[in-house]
């Protein structure tokens, strides 16, 4: 498999297709929750890969809906529903596909080739703790949690410490060689894995 990075200028307009109904979500959510999105790991950094080997490649953002404050109490059940019936509302037509994922909500151009992966997340400030919201399907069974981030707190401090076209460079190899031979996990994933393995 044979992997190259995006241009910048090539991701504009798929983050501002995103970013313009993520602002309408959070517009309809304020009543219950205090949220934003972001970008996360590779799609943030500009270091999103497609394959070379293959016509018209898929690619995807990750994006993570942070909760700041959960008014209600709300369980993670009930988060989960409420944001998937938000984003249903504001994707869900003609063109899109919404998924309700194990780690995310993913939301699918069809008859295209690009997608973005929304993960649900608590941060914890002070400690840099970071749980992400899980949905597990088994047969007819449905188990919702929250589940800590792991590595994320050493990843944030070793991401200060990468400076310089050299370190960026470095990651980026890094980065690409793990995608290359792990396709099935998660890019976010991924890309905090690289960022421990270069700063250890």
């Amino acid at each position: 498999m044979q992997l190259k990075y995006l241009v910048k200028k090539e991701t504009k307009l798929y983050k501002k297709e995103f970013i313009d109904k993520a602002n309408e979500i959070i517009k309809l959510a304020r009543n219950d929750f205090s949220i934003c999105f972001t970008l996360v790991g590779s799609s943030k950094r500009n270091m999103i890969l497609i394959r070379e080997d293959i016509p018209n490649p898929s690619f995807d953002f990750d994006y993570q809906l942070l909760i700041t404050n959960n008014k209600d109490n709300k369980s993670a059940k009930e988060i989960k529903d409420y944001f998937m019936k938000l984003f249903q509302k504001k994707f869900e037509t003609k063109n899109w596909k919404v998924q309700d994922s194990t780690s995310a909500i993913t939301i699918k151009k069809k008859n295209n080739n690009y997608s973005y992966d929304v993960a649900i997340v608590q941060q914890n400030l002070k400690t840099l703790k970071a749980d992400i919201l899980k949905h597990y399907k088994t047969n007819n069974e449905h188990k919702y949690s929250w589940e800590t981030i792991r590595e994320y707190k050493t990843y944030r401090q070793n991401l200060k410490k990468i400076k310089g076209v050299d370190l960026w460079n470095e990651l980026r190899e890094i980065y690409k060689d793990k995608k290359t031979n792990n396709n099935e996990t998660k890019s976010y994933l991924l890309f905090i894995q690289s960022v421990n393995e270069l700063v250890k």
